[in-house]
């Protein structure tokens, strides 16, 4: 686990401690064209990608689908001076239920 981030630290420990350190973030991507975000946990490390999970029944997942190209932000802290924040841009892809049993 990686106590502090530094321009030293590798993708997979980063990885790392997003999931284990910071775990709830914000996934912003469009609904109809308008912005849209939700809170989300990241569940899951494996192979470079991290993972969220959402039903397929919420309206987000369906604006996911639609728009794959989305923001996650978050930080963890108190203040400006000790905190550590974070964006990623990236690209959402459906894996079914490849990984429910490593998730949960």
């Amino acid at each position: 686990m990686v106590d502090i981030l530094t321009n030293q630290t590798t993708n997979q420990e980063f990885s790392d401690f997003a999931v284990e350190q910071i775990h709830n973030v914000d996934v912003a991507t469009t609904h109809h064209g308008e912005p849209s975000a939700q809170v989300c946990d990241l569940l899951l490390n494996k192979n470079g990608k991290l993972y969220i999970a959402t039903s397929s029944q919420n309206p987000f997942f369906k604006d996911l689908i639609k728009q794959p190209k989305v923001i996650v932000n978050d930080y963890k802290g108190n203040g400006t001076m000790d905190s550590c924040g974070f964006s990623i841009r990236g690209t959402i892809q459906n894996v079914g239920h490849e990984y429910i049993d490593e998730i949960f």
